[in-house]
């Protein structure tokens, strides 16, 4: 599974892409190649909740929820409001860490 740190630092890179793939209707085709990327997203999540390093919670919600902050995170790091964030891995570290408090 690809950390949050991987995958937003392609999507940054790659911003143009980006915003094809996930900025409004690109057809059946692409839609068919996102959700086979989320599906590997849900492998890996199951995989970790399986080896015990999180607690017991669906993998597909836990995908679902690493897939939003990870994409909510690329969006605002590809606007102007980037400069005043943390790195991807620290803003995923805090937002973990408040939660298990």
């Amino acid at each position: 599974m690809s950390t949050p740190t991987t995958s937003s630092r392609h999507a940054l890179a790659h911003a143009g892409h980006y915003r094809l793939l996930f900025g409004g209707d690109v057809g059946d085709e692409a839609l068919r190649y996102g959700l086979e990327a989320f599906e590997l997203c849900v492998d890996g999540c199951r995989g970790v909740v399986e080896a015990g390093l999180v607690g017991d919670v669906d993998p597909r919600q836990l995908a679902t929820a690493m897939w939003a902050f990870d994409h909510g995170y690329i969006e605002l790091a590809s606007t102007t409001r980037g400069a005043i964030l943390p790195s991807p891995a620290e803003a995923l570290h805090a937002l973990l860490a408040a939660m298990t408090r």
